[in-house]
């Protein structure tokens, strides 16, 4: 199974877009990816949040602080099947565990992990195969004159790069990142020939762009459609209109089907490795026990050997003694030959080494 971590700041539609994927992909549509709710509580999130976005025509909650979300879905996708759990905790939560330390010192890492608040979440962290890192722009711009003022906005541009830093030499390249809400903020992303000028562009602090140069980059909008509303306090809001339709979710899509079915090969990879080293061992093992039982089956035909000779001069010296030894001789040879006959069969099988990935 794969196990993918959405990560994002505050607002950054974490909930809305995974809802808008489920409903996107929950019918089998020709060759497109098929998604199946595995669970309870996915079926539920998923139900519930579609209700409020078509029927309340309203935004879905904000997940709380220290909540863990997962969500249990089954990918099925050109005759391949792969479990994916999909994780995300809110993004005030990202913003303090990731915002404010540096992870990839062992100390800090340490520390957060005996933290009660930080600690489980890290934990289901450090289990993750995929990252999907999700961006809003508005998060980045003008957020010099917000209240919180520029240490929000460090925090949230630290929160990112900290993310990165942290998975990176992991994942490699099962991480992408997902600039949401594209519709809110045309004027900065059009003309730009690729997302990644985007990110140099609005970004430049992170250094994202130039350190983490094959990362996937993408851009979706889950609710592209609104409309103006007047709330229940007399101030006006964006609300989803109806019959709203994603946009560019088939490019997120293509690398969570890419993604898991790479890391269902590794997973299988290592099976196989795993497999291939018992089989080593247990040849080792034969092998050794079959040297053990040679060694005393040529003890045994030794010491018959030895008593026959005995015997035979016995013999002919008219004593006793040589017919015991004879018979000693004879027990000594049968011996041995059962100890040849008990010796394991060594079975020696030309396992492949391991390819290297292009």
């Amino acid at each position: 199974m794969a196990r993918i971590a959405i990560l994002g700041t505050r607002e950054s539609g974490k909930t809305v877009l995974m809802t808008v994927l489920a409903k996107r992909y929950q019918n089998r549509v020709g060759d497109e990816p098929f998604l199946k709710a595995m669970d309870p509580r996915t079926m539920s999130f998923t139900e519930k949040n579609w209700h409020r976005l078509t029927v309340e025509r309203d935004w879905p909650p904000l997940t709380p602080p220290g909540e863990l979300m997962q969500l249990h879905w089954e990918l099925e996708h050109a005759g391949q099947s792969h479990g994916m759990q999909l994780f995300d905790f809110a993004g005030e939560t990202f913003r303090q565990v990731f915002g404010k330390h540096q992870l990839t010192d062992p100390a800090v890492r340490n520390r957060l992990s005996a933290d009660p608040f930080c600690g489980p979440l890290l934990a289901e962290l450090d289990r993750a195969d995929v990252l999907v890192l999700l961006i809003n722009l508005r998060d980045f711009i003008n957020r010099n004159n917000a209240p919180d003022g520029l240490e929000h906005l460090l925090e949230n541009q630290w929160a990112l790069r900290g993310a990165l830093d942290y998975f990176a030499p992991r994942l490699k390249n099962r991480i992408a990142l997902v600039f949401t809400q594209i519709d809110q903020y045309p004027e900065l992303v059009n003309g730009r020939a690729k997302w990644r000028d985007v990110l140099r562009e609005h970004l430049p602090s992170t250094q994202i762009a130039d350190i983490y140069q094959n990362l996937s980059c993408m851009g979706v909008a889950a609710v592209p459609e609104t409309e103006l509303a007047v709330g229940a306090d007399g101030q006006p809001f964006l609300r989803p209109a109806a019959n709203f339709s994603g946009w560019y979710l088939e490019s997120l899509m293509e690398f969570m089907v890419k993604t898991c079915a790479v890391v269902r090969a590794d997973a299988e990879d290592r099976e196989a490795q795993q497999i291939a080293a018992q089989l080593l061992a247990n040849e080792r093992q034969a092998e050794q026990q079959a040297k053990e039982c040679e060694a005393k089956a040529y003890k045994s035909l030794g010491w018959a050997g030895g008593s026959f000779v005995v015997g035979l001069l016995l013999v002919d010296k008219q004593t006793a003694w040589g017919g015991l030894f004879i018979v000693s001789a004879v027990v000594m040879a049968i011996l041995g030959a059962i100890e040849f006959g008990n010796r394991p069969v060594v079975r020696r099988r030309n396992v492949p080494p391991p390819v290297p990935k292009h």
